[in-house]
This record gives C-alpha cells, sequence and structure tokens, in this order.
C-alpha cells in the first residue's frame, strides 16, 4: 500500500457513505483477485474508478489507483 485517503462522509438515505482512495503497487493479478473479493463480500462498496499503470512490462508489477465508496448504515436512534 502506498496510500489510503479518505473523503468526508455524505449522509444518503439511511447510510453514510465515504470515499476511499487508496494508491498500490502490486501483481496485477493480484488486483484482480482483490477486486473479486471486494465484489463477493458482505461489505456495501461501489468501485468508481480503477486506474492501471504497468511498471514492468509483464504486469508482473503495476500501481493501481482504486476509488471506491463504502457505505455504513446508519443506527436509528429512539429516546423514550
Amino acid at each position: 500500500i502506498i496510500k489510503i485517503t479518505t473523503g468526508a462522509p455524505e449522509s444518503i438515505s439511511d447510510y453514510t457513505k465515504v470515499l476511499l482512495k487508496v494508491e498500490i503497487q502490486a501483481p496485477f493479478l493480484a488486483v484482480g483477485k482483490f477486486l473479486e473479493k471486494l465484489e463477493q463480500s458482505d461489505l456495501l462498496t461501489e468501485v468508481v474508478q480503477v486506474d492501471v499503470t504497468r511498471v514492468d512490462p509483464e504486469l508482473k508489477r503495476c500501481t493501481v489507483k482504486i476509488e471506491l465508496y463504502s457505505y455504513a448504515a446508519r443506527s436509528s436512534v429512539t429516546t423514550d
């Protein structure tokens, strides 16, 4: 992992969404497996953009920038 940054939380209906920007350097196939696991997980996410830059000709190493939204359900608090 090279860098992770987050945006300001946004309220949407019953959820809070946060933009995550992740920059990594890894083998191309490992990045694909990560995205596949993310897609299959129970986490509420939305991949917005994926940029891949080759570091070596055979894609054994590449720099990847991923922008995604992570959603979290807001709990409702009731007072009696």
